[in-house]
Formats: C-alpha cells, sequence, structure tokens
C-alpha cells in the first residue's frame, strides 16, 4: 500500500508538472504569436522609415543646391553693393565741391538738350513716319445772333 500511495502522489505530482508544463507553454505560444506581430509592426515601420530617409535626403539634396545658387547670387549683389558703394563715395567726393557742382549741372543741361532734340522735335517736318507732327487747325466762326 506504501508504494500504492506513493505511486498516486507521484502522479499527482505528475500531473501538476504536466498541467504547469501546459500552462507555460500557452504562454510561450502566446509570447510568441506577440513577438511575431511585433517583429511584422516593426518591418512595415522599418519600410516607412526607409522611405521617408529617401524622400528627406532627395529634399537635402535639392536644397543644398538651391542653397549653392542662393550663395552665388548673394556673392554676386554683394558685389554690386561694393561697387555701388564705390559710385556713390566717387560722386559725393566728385559733387562736394562747387566747381564740380557746376560741371555736373552743364553736363545734365547738355544730355537734356540732347534728349528734346532728339525724341521731341519733328525736324522741320510737317509729316514724320506718314503721320503729321502738327496739330490740325480748327476755324471756329462766330455769326452775330439774328434780330427780332
Amino acid at each position: 500500500m506504501n508504494t500504492l500511495n506513493q505511486v498516486k502522489a507521484q502522479v499527482v505530482i505528475l500531473e501538476k508538472e504536466k498541467q504547469n508544463l501546459l500552462q507555460s507553454l500557452e504562454k510561450e505560444k502566446v509570447a510568441q504569436k506577440k513577438l511575431a506581430q511585433d517583429k511584422l509592426a516593426l518591418k512595415d515601420y522599418l519600410k516607412a522609415s526607409k522611405a521617408r530617409l529617401i524622400r528627406l535626403f532627395k529634399a537635402y539634396a535639392s536644397e543644398k543646391k538651391a542653397i549653392g545658387a542662393l550663395k552665388a547670387e548673394n556673392k554676386i549683389l554683394i558685389r554690386n553693393r561694393q561697387e555701388l558703394y564705390k559710385q556713390n563715395k566717387a560722386f559725393k567726393r566728385k559733387l562736394s565741391s562747387v566747381e564740380e557742382l557746376r560741371k555736373a549741372i552743364k553736363e545734365v543741361d547738355a544730355q537734356m538738350q540732347k534728349y528734346k532734340t532728339e525724341t521731341l522735335g519733328n525736324r522741320g517736318f510737317i509729316i514724320k513716319d506718314g503721320k503729321p507732327t502738327c496739330a490740325a487747325k480748327i476755324k471756329i466762326e462766330v455769326d452775330p445772333a439774328p434780330k427780332n
């Protein structure tokens, strides 16, 4: 009887171990399933991240080109500004004396006269380029009011 009780006790112990092993096996299956789902989610996230990185690198390259163009344009503008600054200084120096100012005024007057003769004058022609250069004459007659 002793051995039978021992065998029954061992069977109970083995049944408990079996139940524990089955439970741990179920837990492992659930954990493995969760890990597989996490793995798929991470793969999708990795694909999206790679696509985003590619897009960002392309944008970076285009912005880098744009920055290079803007830097070149900035250098040109800086040179132009320096040139204008030098011209401004030269004009200030030139026009600071009364004698130079008079010369400049005479030059401007000469240029204005030249411009007026080139653009405004008809050079004595009545018809220029097929169009009359003088205004049409209008005759105005005044008649006295009739007497009643």
